[in-house]
């Protein structure tokens, strides 16, 4: 949930919410966006660790955010190339019900446990924002 809600911040923030594609394939082309996304990571899965989550048992999947954020970026650029499931995956998160519940989640906890996460914070609230300027 923490690197689903990193995800779904960075996209928000930078994409149109009523076009979910068009804004996934937009993070998924820029190494820019990536590399934010990176860096909203390592946020979000502190914050994850702030609930007493071992992140011990997650360094397998966790092992390419700890690299340089650029370096990561490029493999993440790469991995949604050539990975066809997962660029698939990322295409059909379009509940914005669901997205929101996610990042909402996690933001709430990381403010509770009074955790560092500028990035993601910012992100989400540029979103709400956005949203109930509807």
């Amino acid at each position: 949930m923490a690197i689903n809600a990193a995800v779904i911040s960075v996209i928000g923030k930078n994409g149109d919410i009523n076009d979910s594609i068009t804004s996934v394939h937009k993070l998924m082309n820029s190494l820019k966006l990536l590399a934010t996304t990176i860096k909203t990571i390592r946020e979000t899965t502190k914050i994850a660790a702030s609930r007493g989550i071992n992140m011990k048992h997650y360094r397998n999947e966790l092992w390419v955010y700890k690299l340089p954020a650029q370096l990561s970026a490029i493999f993440m650029k790469r991995m949604f190339a050539t990975n066809n499931l997962t660029r698939r995956i990322m295409e059909l998160h379009g509940n914005i019900d669901d997205l929101l519940y996610i990042c909402n989640s996690v933001y709430k906890e990381g403010k509770i446990n009074n955790v560092s996460a500028p990035l993601f914070y910012q992100s989400l609230e540029d979103i709400t924002r956005r949203i109930t300027n509807k």
